[in-house]
């Protein structure tokens, strides 16, 4: 089953409660919602490395955001973007639908 929907979650504060760990029933939630098709991709203030713990324990295939935007890492082929690159709707469009495999549509720019 593929997906059209991305979900970007942030860290601290919102995936993560105070004790910094991920709730297990979170945990699960979100793993069912991958299984499902949809496209998770965490996004945080904190630095990629600091995030990546979070991402291999959700199991993510996806782009992690980092430093407010200012980075911008795919793990698992080794892409970064920085905020000197202006994403162009298909470049975003490609990272995150083509090589995580769905049809999804993305409008418009992002740059930071």
């Amino acid at each position: 089953m593929t997906s059209d929907y991305l979900i970007v979650i942030d860290l601290d504060g919102t995936l993560l409660p105070k004790n910094k760990k991920i709730p297990l029933l979170t945990k699960r939630y979100i793993r069912s919602l991958i299984k499902k098709g949809y496209n998770i991709v965490l996004a945080s203030g904190r630095p990629a490395r600091n995030i990546k713990v979070f991402y291999e324990q959700l199991g993510l295939k996806t782009p992690i955001i980092s430093l407010n935007g200012i980075h911008i890492h795919y793990p698992i082929y080794d892409i970064w973007l920085s905020h000197y690159t202006l994403l162009r709707s298909r470049i975003v469009h490609w990272m995150i639908f083509r090589l995580g495999g769905t049809r999804g549509q993305v409008s418009g720019a992002l740059h930071t």
